[in-house]
């Protein structure tokens, strides 16, 4: 195995610890650099914007996390339009574990159970095309978090077509 493999598996295990963490349970308070989380304040959907689940443009497809293509190429992951979230343990380990999504106040709230009192909060934005995957390029920044080199926590997801 060569060391760029050995070093990439170092740095993915320890963002996924990271996030395992500081996302476990959904229930945990807002540490300062391990993200933004979201307080439930009613089981809407909708948003005080008029925004509701149905505005997430990747809804009932599947997503392939692009920044671990090569691991997870074939273990894409759903938002389904009833608020779960379903796919491989493997892919769900970089989307906090998510169980559940909902969109309010323009952010992508994720957390383990529908009756979360705290979700992580990720902004949604256009995303760079990928020559790997063909579809739709997302990213997703985890707000308020950063990594070890102070940079945002992203996730680039294509939602294929």
């Amino acid at each position: 195995m060569g060391l760029s493999k050995v070093l990439r598996g170092a740095v993915t295990a320890s963002l996924g610890l990271v996030l395992t963490a500081s996302l476990q349970g959904c229930s945990m308070i807002n540490l300062p650099g391990l993200g933004e989380t979201t307080k439930e304040t009613s089981s809407e959907t909708s948003t005080s914007e008029g925004k509701s689940n149905s505005d997430v443009p990747f809804v009932d497809k599947d997503l392939i996390l692009v920044d671990y293509y090569s691991e997870l190429k074939d273990k894409p992951f759903r938002l389904n339009s009833d608020g779960t979230v379903e796919g491989p343990k493997e892919t769900l380990l970089y989307m906090s574990k998510a169980t559940h999504w909902r969109f309010e106040n323009g952010t992508l709230n994720l957390c383990t159970s529908q009756a979360c009192k705290y979700w992580s909060a990720w902004t949604i934005s256009d995303g760079e095309e990928d020559p790997l995957v063909k579809g739709e390029p997302y990213t997703l920044t985890l707000k308020g978090a950063k990594n070890e080199q102070g940079q945002p926590v992203t996730r680039n997801i294509v939602a294929k077509q």
